[in-house]
């Protein structure tokens, strides 16, 4: 369709609407009288004769799509601005419950440090005697061969340890327990637990390691003189055997307040069972 920019009347064609716009005298009258007054478009200061339409020039005036855009995007900022404001109140309100929590945290130290007190004052004693029958009902030569794991296993799963022992501070590896006499120990390090378990089950660890150690011995032997010791893997079982007796070594040096890795070792996986 072709629409008149003067009187406004459409056609099917460009040239009945060249044709109406030169013979029609209705149009022609319309058309002299905007050749004499015009109006300016107020966005892009244009003039336009009264005749044109102002909503079908402002589908073509760049200025006026341009200050629609600049209308939508001052919107767009103004919404980002106010939710910077609110996230802003957010951050302040977060600021206000950390600092609040930091100084509760502060207030409560002192009640921490009477927790441990009662802890302490509430030890029961760690006594040669109770580690002694610990190791005679429940260590095995299946524990020993687990080395410092099986140890630990049957320490933490047949004895009150949590009772009898406690972490005062696991970064220094600073444990604390009450002596039959009733004198609490402050052990940093856990040299003085350390040797004080191994001592008492030594005579338990010493006979069973030395039984198994016979064990393997007698078997070797009997496997030299069936001339099987390749097929039966005889160094194997040496191995194993020379194991046993390194570990016995380890746990003696242990037993009589010697620093060794397996005391290391012991002392690092009972702060971690604590805590």
């Amino acid at each position: 369709m072709y629409d008149c920019e003067y009187c406004c009347r459409s056609f099917n064609r460009n040239t009945s609407l060249t044709r109406h716009q030169s013979t029609a005298k209705y149009c022609l009258d319309i058309q002299k009288a905007a050749k004499q007054t015009t109006y300016t478009c107020g966005y892009c200061k244009k003039q336009l004769s009264l005749g044109t339409k102002n909503s079908k020039h402002l589908q073509t005036c760049t200025v006026y799509d341009q200050r629609i855009e600049y209308k939508a995007v001052a919107l767009q900022n103004e919404d980002i601005h106010r939710q910077l404001k609110v996230k802003d109140e957010q951050i302040r309100e977060l600021q206000r419950q950390i600092q609040e929590l930091a100084m509760l945290a502060i207030n409560h130290r002192t009640p921490v440090q009477n927790r441990n007190n009662i802890v302490l004052n509430n030890l029961e004693p760690l006594t040669d005697e109770k580690l002694e029958t610990l190791a005679i009902d429940h260590l095995t030569i299946d524990d020993l061969k687990r080395g410092v794991e099986g140890l630990i296993e049957i320490f933490s799963s047949n004895y009150p340890v949590r009772g009898s022992v406690v972490c005062t501070d696991k970064s220094r590896k600073k444990l604390c327990f009450r002596e039959e006499d009733g004198t609490v120990i402050d052990d940093p390090g856990g040299a003085k637990l350390s040797q004080k378990f191994f001592s008492a089950i030594k005579p338990r660890y010493s006979e069973l390691i030395n039984q198994e150690y016979t064990n393997i011995t007698e078997r070797v032997q009997d496997i030299v003189k069936r001339n099987r010791a390749v097929e039966e893997n005889v160094v194997e079982l040496m191995q194993e055997a020379t194991a046993l007796q390194n570990f016995k070594s380890e746990c003696d040096i242990a037993a009589e307040g010697g620093a060794n890795e397996l005391r290391n070792d012991f002392v690092t996986r009972l702060v971690q069972t604590l805590n």
